[in-house]
C-alpha cells in the first residue's frame, strides 16, 4: 500500500489526500506527482562542496548561495489527525504523545533541521511520502534548496514542513523505518516521544 506525497514549500503549506476523488481540505487542493521525482540541478556548471551542515553541496554561481539536499534524515513528527499536524508548523509545536487508533490512517510531519529563513534559505523544497509493506513503513524525506552560510540564522525562522499519509492501519505493531532510524509503535496505542529527531551527521 502506497499513499500520495505531499509538498510544503518555504512559508506555503500544502496538504493532498491519498484518494482520487475531492480532497478533504479542498482548499488546499494541489496537483502533486504520486512520488517526487529528482530535483532539477543548475543550468550552470556546479563545483562540488560540503555546505555549513556537513552535507553535500553545490556552489551556484551566485554569490555565496550553496545548494544542499537532504534525503531520508530530517525531524518527523507523528499524528493521529491531519490537523493536528497542520497545527504544528515547528517540532517544538507538536504533543509529546499521539494517541493512534486501529483501522485509522497516521499522519506523519517532516520539518527542517535548522532555521528556516530566507537570508540562510532560499528555494527551499520539503517532500514527504510512506510505503506499507506489511507491518513495516518506510518514510521518505526529502529537504533542498540554498543555503547561505555566511548568514547565521538562529531567529524569526519560518515554517518549512510537509506531510504525508498512510492509508488506514489495522492493529498491530509497526516499525517506522526512516534512513538509519527505526521507531517501533503500537496500534491501537500512544506513541511518546512522537517526535523522532535525528542525531547529526
Amino acid at each position: 500500500m502506497k499513499s500520495l506525497c505531499c509538498l510544503s514549500l518555504l512559508v506555503v503549506l500544502s496538504g493532498c489526500d491519498k484518494k482520487d476523488s475531492e480532497p478533504r481540505f479542498p482548499e488546499l487542493k494541489q496537483t502533486l506527482p504520486e512520488k517526487p521525482s529528482a530535483p532539477v540541478s543548475d543550468a550552470a556548471a556546479p563545483e562540488a562542496g560540503v555546505d555549513a551542515w556537513g552535507h553535500a553541496s553545490v556552489l551556484t554561481p551566485t554569490g555565496g548561495w550553496e545548494r544542499f539536499e537532504r534525503e531520508d534524515d530530517v525531524p518527523y513528527c507523528l499524528f493521529a489527525r491531519y490537523e493536528d499536524w497542520s497545527a504544528a508548523q515547528y517540532v517544538k509545536d507538536a504533543k509529546p504523545k499521539t494517541t493512534l487508533k486501529a483501522d485509522e490512517e497516521l499522519h506523519i510531519g517532516v520539518y527542517a533541521p535548522r532555521c528556516a529563513h530566507p537570508d540562510c534559505t532560499r528555494m527551499v523544497n520539503m517532500q514527504c511520502w510512506a510505503d506499507v509493506v506489511g507491518t513495516t513503513i518506510t518514510l521518505h524525506s526529502r529537504y533542498n534548496g540554498q543555503h547561505f552560510p555566511a548568514n547565521t540564522c538562529t531567529k524569526d525562522c519560518e515554517p518549512d514542513t510537509a506531510a504525508c499519509n498512510t492509508p488506514a492501519l489495522p492493529a498491530g505493531t509497526y516499525t517506522i523505518v526512516h534512513g538509519e532510524h527505526k521507531k517501533t509503535i503500537r496500534i491501537p496505542g500512544v506513541v511518546k516521544p512522537s517526535c523522532v529527531i535525528p542525531k547529526p551527521r
